[in-house]
């Protein structure tokens, strides 16, 4: 009788620490991993952002679509989902045949897991039509949504915006 009691106590003894351990990492890691792996996501993913409009600004195609996945979706207002990479290089395409951009981004929020980011913020100032030099204002909303790639790198899944 003593020796099950023991054993329970040990048992019991055994799994409480066990479980403190658990709750301890998961403090340490938060639901999304550890603050500093977090810190170091946000800041790839502002990165992509800033990467991106100045591209855009740029017109340059290729700088453009190296940061997309090859499955991702735009979502421009008022028209239809554009989906992969080929038909995105078609709107982009498009976009810098019609218009002269010269926007800025503003990331108002930044949430990171392991494998996903999202990106929050305004974009902000002028196009210009190439073939009539008619401008007009922007200031836009956006929602980014980024996935960890297996290599490590960040590429845009989704994008929305609108008007």
């Amino acid at each position: 009788m003593m020796k099950r009691f023991a054993a329970g106590m040990l048992l019991g003894i055994f799994a409480a620490t066990l479980s403190a351990g658990c709750k301890r990492q998961r403090e340490e890691t938060g639901p999304f991993g550890r603050p500093e792996q977090r810190q170091a996501d946000a800041a790839a993913a502002r990165r992509i952002v800033d990467t991106g409009i100045s591209a855009v600004n740029a017109r340059n195609l290729d700088a453009v679509l190296v940061l997309y996945a090859d499955d991702a979706v735009l979502l421009p207002p008022d028209g239809e989902a554009v989906l992969g990479k080929e038909a995105i290089k078609a709107y982009y395409q498009s976009v810098f045949e019609d218009l002269s951009p010269e926007l800025s981004f503003s990331s108002e929020e930044i949430i990171t897991d392991n494998a996903w980011a999202f990106s929050r913020g305004k974009a902000v100032g002028r196009v210009t039509s190439t073939k009539t030099g008619a401008a007009r204002s922007v200031n836009e909303k956006y929602i980014m949504i980024l996935r960890r790639q297996p290599d490590g790198s960040w590429r845009i899944a989704r994008l929305m915006w609108n008007r």
